[in-house]
């Protein structure tokens, strides 16, 4: 039997999506739209749709993954996530990639390079989450200094990301006045990007007034993850209830419910059915045996998964 699996990408849907986005939150200036791992999947060649409907800077993992974006566009911004080898450097400053520095090890060992052509710096703050960035005012200051004095190198932004969305915890409050600590010795407004991300931050948050960018990754494919407002029944009620005297107590930032996005899926998939059987009531399934039915079934068993 031929298997006949396949994936569809929409690329009226990508389109529309980064419309959505863009026009409904204006008051930012920078759209990333993350397309690291294959842009999840969509593939590479999805950056044309999006930089024709106003987003205005790519975000990847890996340089592999900029050099990709290259074969499709040649003038939009890329963002590199991740520190780059210095090899990699000249390449970067040359394709009009932008490098991340993360420390100050990091930073030496780059200026040591002699880097020749213009080359994009956006500094990463860790203010939180405890992966890669600066946790020290006085380093990142030093940062700035060191970036500004250096030829050939550009201070183009700054940013951080964030371990919670900020749904009735503190760590997200906490995080945000960490990110104000940290850069509190450096003047933001002389830094041309400030970014933040994810697109659940970007839905469920009213605008930060120090930033000027955004990072949405699942939201540019069609997924509006914004936090619903539950009030179906007695329960939902206590848990707003509850979430609510949380809100006061602990003085959390506004959460916006139900944010309305025309956005839809650009992904979809199809594949065939190898077979129809039955099964009784107390066999199992799978690997494991960790699917046990409770009354008689049918299942269909297919070429995917």
């Amino acid at each position: 039997m031929v298997n006949e699996t396949s994936v569809t990408i929409n690329l009226d849907n990508i389109a529309r999506n980064a419309r959505a986005i863009t026009e409904k939150y204006k008051e930012y200036d920078y759209f990333f739209a993350v397309l690291k791992s294959s842009a999840y999947g969509h593939g590479e060649y999805i950056v044309n749709e999006l930089v024709n409907n106003n987003i205005n800077y790519i975000a990847v993992s890996y340089v592999d993954e900029a050099l990709k974006i290259r074969k499709y566009n040649s003038d939009v911004p890329v963002l590199i996530l991740e520190p780059i080898s210095l090899s990699d450097i000249e390449t970067a400053a040359s394709r009009n990639f932008t490098v991340v520095v993360h420390d100050l090890d990091y930073l030496n060992e780059l200026i040591a390079t002699g880097v020749k052509s213009k080359l994009k710096i956006h500094i990463k703050i860790d203010s939180g989450m405890n992966r890669l960035g600066f946790k020290d005012k006085n380093e990142v200051k030093k940062a700035v200094e060191m970036i500004k004095q250096t030829e050939n190198l550009y201070l183009e932004g700054i940013f951080t990301h964030f371990a919670t969305i900020g749904m009735f915890d503190n760590h997200f409050d906490n995080q945000v006045e960490s990110f104000k600590e940290i850069t509190s010795l450096i003047d933001l407004k002389e830094i041309p990007i400030v970014h933040l991300g994810s697109s659940v931050i970007l839905l469920s948050h009213p605008k930060f007034e120090f930033a000027n960018g955004v990072r949405t990754g699942i939201l540019s494919y069609g997924y509006n993850v914004a936090p619903n407002y539950c009030n179906s029944g007695l329960k939902d009620k206590l848990r707003n209830l509850r979430n609510s005297y949380c809100q006061k107590k602990y003085n959390l930032s506004k959460l916006i419910y139900d944010a309305e996005i025309d956005v839809k899926p650009a992904m979809s998939m199809t594949t065939s059915i190898l077979q129809i059987k039955e099964v009784k009531k107390g066999e199992c399934v799978g690997y494991g045996a960790t699917y046990t039915a409770e009354e008689d079934i049918k299942i269909a068993v297919m070429p995917i998964g």
